[in-house]
């Protein structure tokens, strides 16, 4: 009897394994196979102790033994050495790099991307089908180039975006050293950063499982072979085996990043360090604004609100006629560049493009106002309840970083300043404060303020 159970729940794991061709149903189903062949092992582990011992507590241990042996199947060796090897990571950092954003630094790296296994223990999985994944078609094991699958590290854009500039050749400055190496199982990662004397500073060893013994590579789907991949996630998909990946250490992923985030500390008027990982703006707050106060010079109250329409076949919106500048907007693409190029205007630094040196590194954090002399940068995030103008010349020299309260806003109408209003005039900065909502394409205004403040004299 229980190896008739055992053979009706291989049968059930192999058939539901295939259900992810039906429609929404099919790839729930589908992820219970793994679990569900796991208890035709079992019980297959129960029948065979029983034809080697007759004592329930010997049968019981043996069956155990069994059942983990089955459940682990082929990766039993391999799990067991990885839970008793040493740390998979091993980071040090001896002397803590300090300076400034624009940092110069040389990068010795033959390998210009770092990449490896997010899930060291992933094995083949149904292969989704569209992006909603309401079905699935055949098998697939982990894709190398996606990076659902593995993470990746462009070595010359995680160490711009971490603050630093390149070195130029024969420049006194740190060292950092970065190797790669892989064999048929692992990818091995060596970082260390060495100051200007060649005097080791932070080094990081990361080991991380490439693939398995007996198993299908990456980057190979169903149409290529069929059958192993659907025998490879019924025995690697199960309960044990996600126990088991629990237990063994991996290394850190994005471990440049993380390295140079531990190893190196560079300061900037922004109190930005961009984060390649979450491909989110920075939030690393470290320096605050000089305070002033806001001059309020008029005030009006709309009641009722003033409400700008937008006709819904027009292409020209009133309301970017009314707040927006466009020539200041095009006079910030001449005065500024991206210094990784394609990446999107908020994800990466930009230099000065007046500024000779080429060090000279600063963050979109909103709008941008360029002047042909100045340009301001606008913050209403990075200090709570605040407004914060970080001030610039063209060539990158810092002017002053002020912040000021928000004025007090009517329930519902949050406030911001208006592009098309920003003047210098007499020493004062002055503009226009719009308290604001929107209701589908028209904007509601509750309240103008118009304002200004002294500017902080160098």
């Amino acid at each position: 009897m229980i190896l008739l159970f055992s053979g009706i729940f291989l049968g059930l794991g192999w058939f539901a394994a295939h259900a992810g061709v039906v429609p929404i149903l099919g790839p729930l189903v589908a992820t219970f196979a793994p679990d569900v062949f796991l208890i035709g092992l079992v019980l297959l582990a129960i029948w065979i102790a029983k034809k080697f011992a007759t004592k329930k507590i010997t049968v019981g241990g043996l069956a155990a033994v069994l059942s983990i042996v089955m459940g682990l199947n082929t990766r039993l060796p391999t799990i067991m050495s990885d839970v008793l090897s040493d740390r998979a990571s091993d980071r040090q950092v001896i002397a803590r790099l300090e300076g400034a954003v624009g940092q110069s630094i040389h990068v010795v790296a033959p390998q210009a991307e770092l990449s490896a296994r997010r899930d060291p223990y992933s094995h083949a999985v149904p292969a989704c089908y569209g992006d909603g994944c309401l079905a699935t078609k055949g098998f697939s094991t982990a894709y190398p180039g996606i990076e659902r699958h593995y993470w990746h590290e462009k070595v010359m854009d995680v160490v711009l975006a971490s603050g630093f500039s390149k070195a130029t050749q024969g420049e006194s400055a740190p060292t950092l050293t970065i190797g790669q190496e892989q064999d048929d199982y692992f990818v091995t990662i060596r970082i260390q950063l060495t100051d200007a004397n060649g005097k080791a500073m932070s080094h990081y060893r990361g080991r991380y499982r490439n693939r398995f013994p007996y198993e299908t590579k990456d980057g190979v789907q169903s149409i290529e072979a069929e059958s192993p991949l659907v025998l490879e996630y019924l025995l690697h998909g199960n309960l044990l085996n996600r126990i088991a990946a629990r237990r063994a250490p991996n290394g850190d992923s994005y471990p440049l990043t993380a390295f140079l985030k531990s190893a190196s500390h560079l300061t900037h008027p922004q109190g930005l360090i961009f984060d390649l990982i979450s491909g989110m703006p920075p939030t690393n707050n470290e320096s605050s604004s000089e305070k002033i106060r806001l001059e309020i010079l008029e005030e009006k109250v709309y009641d009722p609100v003033w409400v700008i329409k937008e006709e819904p076949m027009s292409n020209v919106s009133k309301w970017s006629e009314l707040t927006w500048d466009s020539k200041r907007d095009e006079r910030c693409k001449t005065l500024l560049k991206p210094e990784i190029d394609g990446a999107p205007q908020l994800q990466t630094w930009h230099l000065f493009v007046n500024d000779l040196s080429g060090r000279k590194k600063v963050r979109y954090t909103g709008i941008a106002i360029c002047d042909p002399d100045a340009i301001w940068f606008l913050d209403y995030v990075i200090e709570k309840g605040r407004t914060v103008l970080t001030k610039y010349s063209a060539n990158g020299d810092l002017i002053y970083r002020v912040g000021f309260d928000k004025p007090i806003e009517p329930y519902g109408y949050p406030g911001g300043i208006i592009f098309r209003t920003f003047t210098v005039e007499n020493g004062y900065l002055q503009f226009e404060w719009w308290n604001t909502n929107q209701s589908g394409r028209d904007m509601h205004v509750k309240r103008s303020l118009k304002v200004r403040f002294r500017e902080p004299s160098r």
